[in-house]
């Protein structure tokens, strides 16, 4: 089975996207694994994130609560717990995990899903020359798959005993946690620490030489200002900016960063891209989804 690790923050401009990114996945056969940073009390009772938890919970999908760390901002948290996904007892040895990021939605099987089927004990990277840091090997954890067994041999997850995601993550990265002793500190300390961390897992891993894959995307997709019908612009995407065909040309679409202060402002690019390859089915769904979503938001009166 092919899966996907999605992290998602209780904020929400975040949460709102969750049903969506579990239909985009699920077109292309693949069964999210929604990480949720909070606990399960907390996403149940807060408005309006309940709502998005009561609809995936709908889905075949599958979630796990992972509780914040006093030192860590939910945000990083969200970040770097992808990597610790492998010790989810929800996925098999053989389940192939992809990692991604919530805000961008798979358009092509192809690109994304095709590696798995010739994956045995490799590590693939997808859309491998998409980001560069300086020249560092670092890795923005986005279209990364393995066989689960074979995360767990990257990162070192415990062999000994089941551990649960926090547990692992902790473990790892107990010793850049010591270092921190004030916000200040801790938010230097943990910038981009999911992609250096991935980076020296990648680096240090024994089979790095012989069982390493890159798969070479973003080549091919024009570089442009992301401006689809919300008029939020900035974002450089590197994929193609006409989404009518949403076929195997085009390997996703990479949403307009999620407004703090107005939630729900990414809908208009959500939809266009959501409505162009839905079924009319889905269509009512949807309107349903963000009626409910918005009259639970702050300041509705509901």
């Amino acid at each position: 089975m092919i899966r996907v690790a999605l992290s998602c923050t209780p904020s929400p401009e975040w949460a709102i996207l969750l049903p969506y990114a579990a239909r985009f996945w699920h077109r292309l056969g693949v069964r999210p694994l929604f990480l949720l940073i909070g606990t399960e009390s907390r996403w149940q009772n807060m408005r309006p994130i309940n709502v998005a938890l009561a609809e995936i919970r709908s889905m075949a999908v599958d979630v796990e609560f992972v509780s914040p760390v006093r030192i860590l901002d939910d945000e990083p948290l969200s970040q770097v717990v992808r990597l610790y996904a492998a010790a989810s007892t929800m996925l098999g040895d053989d389940d192939y995990l992809l990692m991604s990021d919530l805000d961008l939605m798979p358009l092509s099987a192809g690109h994304i899903c095709s590696p798995a089927a010739t994956n045995v004990t490799q590590l693939d990277i997808i859309d491998a020359n998409s980001y560069e840091h300086f020249g560092r090997d670092w890795h923005s954890i986005a279209y990364h798959g393995a066989r689960v067994r074979v995360w767990r041999e990257i990162m070192g997850l415990c062999r000994l005993g089941p551990k649960s995601i926090r547990e692992e993550m902790l473990t790892d990265l107990g010793e850049r946690f010591d270092k921190c002793r004030d916000a200040k500190r801790n938010a230097a300390a943990m910038s981009h620490v999911d992609e250096r961390r991935l980076g020296d897992a990648v680096e240090s891993w024994r089979g790095r030489a012989t069982r390493l894959r890159k798969f070479d995307r973003s080549s091919s997709f024009l570089l442009s200002q992301h401006d689809m019908t919300s008029g939020v612009t900035g974002r450089l995407d590197r994929r193609r900016r006409n989404y009518a065909d949403g076929d195997e040309t085009t390997i996703d679409a990479h949403l307009p960063p999620p407004d703090k202060s107005r939630p729900l402002a990414i809908m208009p690019s959500l939809r266009a891209v959501h409505d162009t390859i839905a079924q009319s089915r889905d269509l009512s769904w949807a309107d349903g989804y963000d009626l409910a979503f918005r009259k639970r938001l702050p300041g509705s009166g509901q």
